[in-house]
């Protein structure tokens, strides 16, 4: 777990107090931007997975054990998302569309 410069006393708190042997737990005091803050956290994971999730991120508490499983027994895939919804005064949702590996091609060629 990497935190990005926090000043919420409370998250700092609770990061700390975690007694999880298997997640390191990186504070630094200066946020280095969400751009910047997330790369020098994934140069730093030593682990098989990396879930991005910002101060404003809420998740489902299956989630995570869906979007495992996912990579876990179907070694063809590499990459996964899940759905997204909004909340408070801007509500929606967006819903993952099947992937079609012809118009990931199609993609590729534009560039």
């Amino acid at each position: 777990m990497f935190d990005n410069g926090s000043t919420d006393v409370n998250t700092i708190q609770v990061l700390k107090q975690l007694n999880m042997p298997k997640v390191r737990v990186v504070l630094i005091e200066k946020n280095k931007s969400l751009p910047n803050g997330r790369n020098f956290g994934i140069n730093l994971s030593r682990g098989k997975y990396i879930l991005p999730l910002d101060a404003d991120d809420m998740v489902n508490p299956t989630m995570i054990e869906k979007l495992y499983q996912v990579l876990e027994n179907k070694p063809e895939v590499g990459f996964v998302t899940s759905g997204l919804q909004y909340f408070g005064e801007l509500f929606w949702e967006w819903l993952p569309q099947p992937f079609e590996r012809l118009f990931a091609l199609l993609d590729e060629e534009k560039q």
